[in-house]
């Protein structure tokens, strides 16, 4: 089955770049053709796009896969982003290293945070953006030494990674439930530690536009609208205060994100009757007038009462 190919090679592109630690084959994609670097995808972005396409495919043809694509797409959506360098892809490889956590793959989760901790340390994207030819190793050597020189966590975490790597071999080994759980409160850290990089704010707000429907992908970049992070799926954990988010939301997910402090923008369209329950494309939601408008929800307790 043509669907079920494309989702299995997808598949297994993605669970390579897992295995070997390709941070940026997953979050961002990487060509080793400069020629290609514009166009590269990252795998987990990819591979989300093939289970939205090919979904209806696995359903009738491999439904035991079909039961868990949700699952699947909650885990890949925090690992896709546009950059490495800057907030959102900060967020992303934190979200990488507590992927491989979940799955117990400690080594892994060990270099990601690290290197997640590094990339805090770089003055420009030329020592983070490794799929960019502006790249720079001297850079990145530059900021390998910041981050040993400057902070204050860094032996830790190396004793970590170390310890893990040589398998035990040192003269004092951590046992490990207690590598473990040095392993998992460093991860934990990521989130608290600050950004010593002069060009970005961890906590600078996000815009996302979250849609499982390419027509409002494309009327979006089409018409200009300032995004940072794309999903077919939103997970209300991850939006923060200042945040805005764009897209049509179930009124209960709305408001969700308004409870966090964030801003909500619906994707309105005049659907005719005919048109209801049609896969759009951009050309139709420009057509029937689609715009973005910002809503302030909220639940409310109707008291007394169980309706």
């Amino acid at each position: 089955r043509p669907g079920l190919k494309s989702v299995a090679t997808a598949i297994g592109n993605f669970a390579d770049d897992l295995a070997t630690v390709r941070i940026a084959s997953i979050v961002t994609g990487f060509e080793q053709d400069a020629r290609k670097k514009a166009r590269a995808i990252g795998s987990a972005k990819h591979l989300l796009n093939t289970i939205e396409r090919e979904r209806g495919a696995v359903t009738r043809w491999l439904p035991p896969l079909a039961l868990i694509l949700e699952d699947l797409c909650r885990d890949l959506e925090p690992l896709v982003s546009a950059r490495l360098y800057g907030a959102e892809g900060q967020r992303a490889q934190i979200a990488l290293a507590r992927f491989y956590l979940k799955l117990r793959r400690f080594p892994e989760a060990a270099i990601v945070m690290r290197e997640s901790h590094v990339n805090r340390y770089a003055a420009d994207a030329t020592a983070v953006e490794v799929n960019d030819p502006a790249f720079s190793k001297r850079a990145r050597a530059a900021t390998e030494r910041a981050f040993t020189g400057s902070d204050p966590s860094a032996r830790t975490i190396a004793d970590i990674r170390n310890d893990i790597e040589h398998g035990g071999f040192g003269p004092q080994p951590v046992k490990a439930p207690k590598l473990r759980r040095n392993l998992v409160a460093a991860v934990g850290c990521i989130d608290d530690a600050p950004s010593v990089a002069a060009t970005f704010t961890a906590t600078a707000p996000v815009r996302w536009f979250v849609s499982r429907h390419q027509g409002a992908v494309d009327w979006a970049k089409s018409h200009g609208v300032a995004v940072d992070r794309w999903a077919t799926h939103l997970d209300v954990a991850q939006v923060r205060e200042g945040d805005v988010v764009m897209g049509s939301l179930p009124v209960d997910l709305a408001a969700a994100v308004c409870e966090r402090g964030a801003h909500y923008h619906h994707l309105h369209v005049g659907l005719p009757p005919e048109a209801r329950g049609q896969e759009l494309t951009a050309e139709h939601l420009a057509a029937l007038g689609a715009e973005l408008r910002p809503f302030e929800i909220r639940a409310v307790s109707l008291g007394g009462g169980d309706g």
